[in-house]
């Protein structure tokens, strides 16, 4: 793996766990949570290296 390739799999990481962290703090608005789960969603593939 490159150094660009492994750059990009930290930076997913990273903008996955903040994402998390603010899903947390939603207090049951259900449109928020949504709308975190579906860009969270793509990310978690990402890392997981699922095309």
């Amino acid at each position: 793996m490159s150094i660009i390739t492994i750059a990009y799999y930290i930076m997913c990481g990273w903008v996955a766990a903040l994402l998390v962290a603010n899903l947390k703090d939603t207090k049951n608005e259900l449109q928020n949570f949504a709308l975190y789960l579906l860009v969270l969603i793509p990310i978690i593939l990402r890392l997981c290296r699922v095309n």
